[in-house]
């Protein structure tokens, strides 16, 4: 705090104390909570959060989401995941838990549907998305797909 917010800070814990103190004079339940109201804005404008990171993502999450993300049509299994980043297949599938709320396997079936889903939107056909978000089975794809979006591709791409 600079001295001008030290000593706003101090005015109003001094007007507090001193409305307090008189817990039965008119009005002090309202002058109650407008000086602590007061003060908290107070607080608020002097902390300054600016100190705090840009992405409170950690690195290596952010490595392996960019990594998904752009090799959907390649192999993804964990243990191709895992050879990449130099980790055990365990401790990623857990670290990925942790921050994501959802499996690594979980991630990449969604991101594959939701890839499969723009290029349905784009005119692409059933197959060609199927093959191009990294499906290898058509049936997996149209099973995983209307067990996520609730409908089948081809319904969807109309």
């Amino acid at each position: 705090m600079n001295e001008t917010d030290l000593s706003e800070f101090v005015s109003l814990c001094d007007k507090l104390i001193a409305v307090l103190d008189q817990p039965t004079a008119f009005g002090n339940d309202i002058r109650e909570r407008i000086l602590l109201s007061d003060i908290l804005l107070l607080i608020n404008r002097v902390d300054n959060i600016t100190n705090q990171p840009q992405n409170i993502i950690p690195a290596l999450l952010q490595n392996m989401i960019r990594f998904i993300d752009t090799n959907l049509a390649n192999d993804l299994s964990l243990s191709a995941i895992s050879q990449h980043f130099y980790l055990n297949q365990s401790y990623l599938n857990r670290y990925f838990k942790r921050y994501m709320g959802l499996s690594i396997h979980k991630y990449i079936s969604e991101s594959r549907i939701n890839q499969a889903k723009v290029l349905l939107k784009a005119g692409k056909s059933v197959t060609d998305a199927c093959n191009q978000c990294g499906f290898g089975n058509y049936s997996n794809f149209i099973r995983a797909f209307t067990r996520y979006v609730g409908i089948s591709p081809g319904k969807y791409k109309k």
